[in-house]
């Protein structure tokens, strides 16, 4: 089993060891480049997918909602009437055995006859997304499923970004394969 420390964003095994993460690895890979993310990006993402995730459950009171927040949870609402998607998973723990990392994916779900993963973003889709899903994929499935990121905006509109690539999912255990090289290495270490 794994767990995630909310406020270190730390995740552990049963054991208590340190289990890298998927945005962590990219990160520590030079993948993300997160001098454009501001306190106030950060926490407004943050609210925007607790938001989200209770729509998906059946559980969120639009009339309370933060006025900051409406307009990005209907985008969400008008993607899901527009699309079809059926949430399986919502904000899910997942692990990856074999090469030993783990993350928060945000959707599964059915879209159109079809199996995706989706990731929502509160700001612009980057391009290390695609490896992000490709990464939350392989934590699931051998053979990967339909990967693609729906963009919420300030207008209450979305837009889905589909990831075909199919060298995304080498694209994150180079990433990997980087992150652990630097670890044994002690590269970067304070």
């Amino acid at each position: 089993m794994i767990t995630l420390d909310p406020l270190t964003h730390i995740y552990r095994d049963s054991a208590g060891v340190q289990v890298p993460g998927v945005t962590g690895i990219l990160k520590g890979a030079g993948l993300i480049d997160d001098r454009f993310f501001d306190e106030y990006s950060r926490d407004r993402g943050s609210l925007v997918h607790q938001a989200c995730a209770m729509y998906d459950r059946d559980d969120l009171d639009m009339d309370t909602l933060d006025p900051v927040l409406a307009p990005y949870v209907s985008g969400w609402i008008k993607f899901r009437k527009e699309s079809g998607f059926v949430p399986a998973l919502i904000e899910s723990i997942v692990f990856n055995e074999q090469y030993f990392y783990a993350g928060t994916l945000d959707r599964t779900g059915n879209m159109n006859g079809q199996e995706y993963i989706l990731d929502i973003k509160s700001g612009a889709a980057q391009p290390w997304t695609a490896a992000q899903l490709a990464a939350y994929s392989a934590c699931l499935w051998s053979n990967g499923r339909k990967r693609g990121a729906v963009e919420l905006r300030d207008d209450g509109t979305y837009k889905l970004t589909e990831y075909k690539d199919r060298n995304d999912l080498q694209i994150f255990l180079s990433a990997l394969a980087i992150v652990n090289w630097k670890r044994n290495n002690k590269i970067g270490e304070r």
